[in-house]
């Protein structure tokens, strides 16, 4: 190869070059973002949320648990607050939060999850719903039995997934509401999925109902609502079921 060729070639090769070393120069190290006020970790990660070219967010999530670890909690919490951040990219952050929650695994960390709950969008409180279902503490469950109402459908039948799992104080009166609720139902008296969810959830608890003495008084509410003129024949015989399986030794 002589001079002429080579020097081409370098030619070509030198905006790679400078390329690699500006990323290079300017990649943020976890020392360094350790280092940098709260303001700047939020817009680097923000930057990394608007920019990412992956179609999941789960490589995201992943590049985030590795290279920062959790001092990104505090500002991903941050980002997902963000209004003017679409929800999707919200969610994202909630998300990474909530795998990052697992690492710290404190309670007054995963007490920042609760206000969530109350948000706008459905698809930020779902993620909410997750991180405390995730988190397992009874306690901060409380927080999800008004949710037992909420507008949407999806968010209403994720939430008796998490009562499940919880069982806070008062989720036996959440899913006896659930069954009464009338959203929870077509124009025609049909169940739309909460109903039945509800009442496999009271099977699964009826250990916790036998030890509380209150499984006799739940057996009562499940045969009133049955003889109520309105419930659809379909709902009869699912209470029926559920009684049948609450009664047997």
């Amino acid at each position: 190869m002589n001079y002429k060729q080579l020097h081409l070639q370098l030619l070509l090769l030198l905006p790679i070059l400078l390329s690699s070393l500006t990323c290079s120069a300017f990649a943020t190290t976890p020392v360094e973002f350790k280092n940098f006020s709260i303001k700047k970790q939020i817009n680097i990660l923000r930057t990394e949320l608007e920019t990412t070219k992956s179609n999941s967010f789960e490589i995201l999530l992943q590049t985030w648990s590795e290279k920062y670890g959790t001092l990104a909690f505090f500002p991903l919490i941050a980002i997902a607050k963000e209004k003017n951040v679409p929800d999707q990219k919200r969610y994202i952050a909630l998300m990474g939060a909530t795998k990052l929650a697992t690492l710290l695994n404190g309670k007054d960390n995963i007490k920042n999850f609760v206000p969530f709950l109350k948000d706008p969008s459905w698809m930020i409180r779902s993620g909410a719903l997750n991180a405390l279902k995730a988190a397992n503490e009874s306690k901060l469950g409380e927080a999800v039995l008004p949710m037992i109402y909420d507008p949407a459908l999806v968010i209403r039948v994720q939430v008796i997934d998490v009562l499940s799992k919880l069982h806070p104080t008062g989720t036996l009166k959440a899913l006896i509401s659930s069954l009464e609720f009338s959203e929870n139902y077509n124009k025609q008296g049909k169940p739309l999925w909460v109903p039945e969810k509800a009442l496999l959830a009271l099977i699964d608890l009826k250990p916790l109902l036998t030890i509380a003495g209150t499984l006799s008084g739940t057996i009562s509410d499940l045969e009133r609502l049955k003889k109520k003129k309105n419930t659809h024949p379909e709902m009869r015989e699912k209470i029926q079921k559920t009684i049948n399986q609450l009664t047997i030794n």
